[in-house]
């Protein structure tokens, strides 16, 4: 019967030469213990692409038995929420019983990361695709093609635009799995006149070298001055650099600027 207290008494009794006084009686079902177990997930960050290992399926009891998950451990996630179960058979069927336990999960988007080079064409000439770049934080096997929404950029330039720095910024994205972040790029429409070319006789240098003419080396049609800083390391700020300076030992890139006179 089902675990509780239940009542005994007599159902019937009929001798001839016998009376029978009936006092009641009560049993006490017990049911079988709980098999405990302990299940804390805490609060495991998981994104869309992770997979479930034994840092999430790892639950313990005080008596011997099968842990049975669903979904199993090795499942790939996705992006939205995830119901575990947890069914734990005990060897000892008879002195506990099975248990069942749910967990939710709360699995993040994936973050892509795109990346574009500035790109520049000189007053009048077409527009460039914006094609080439490139996007990092792919789920393992998945690639552009299993976006929802295709990448698409936009910069607010028309053929009449005349010289200037323009923002090529990212066209409004919407994907189940993932989330995207443009680090941001521009388009330089560049005045022909104003056009600068820069090639370098030398780059490579040794500890003590200075700047001199042979790095410093840009030119251009138009009149006007030119800005050279060098960056010293990959995340440092760019330093002003002008002939004479030390150059630090080390990869570095160095780059110019030019700021052509005004016309009377």
């Amino acid at each position: 019967g089902f675990p509780g207290f239940y009542s005994i008494s007599l159902n019937r009794f009929n001798l001839p030469n016998y009376n029978l006084i009936s006092i009641p009686g009560i049993v006490h079902v017990q049911g079988l213990p709980e098999s405990i177990v302990q299940w804390d997930l805490g609060e495991p960050f998981l994104k869309h692409g992770d997979i479930i290992d034994d840092h999430i399926l790892s639950a313990v009891s005080d008596v011997p038995g099968q842990f049975i998950y669903d979904p199993p451990i090795g499942t790939v996630v996705e992006a939205g929420e995830m119901v575990i179960r947890l069914i734990f058979i005990p060897e000892d069927l008879k002195g506990h019983r099975t248990e069942v336990i749910e967990k939710t999960l709360h699995i993040a988007k994936g973050l892509l990361k795109i990346e574009m080079e500035d790109l520049s064409v000189s007053v009048g000439e077409p527009f460039p695709e914006f094609t080439n770049y490139l996007i990092t934080g792919f789920a393992e096997g998945e690639s552009e093609a299993d976006l929802e929404t295709p990448i698409n950029f936009v910069c607010e330039v028309s053929d009449t635009s005349q010289e200037g720095s323009f923002a090529i910024e990212l066209v409004r994205f919407q994907d189940t799995n993932y989330e995207a972040v443009f680090e941001g790029a521009n388009l330089f429409i560049l005045d022909t006149g104003s056009q600068v070319i820069w090639e370098p006789i030398n780059t490579n240098y040794q500890y003590g070298d200075v700047a001199n003419s042979r790095l410093l080396s840009a030119s251009s049609q138009s009149t006007g001055d030119f800005n050279y800083s060098i960056q010293v390391g990959s995340n440092g700020d760019f330093q002003a650099l002008a002939n004479g300076d030390a150059l630090p030992v080390g990869i570095h890139k160095v780059q110019v600027s030019f700021a052509p006179e005004e016309n009377p």
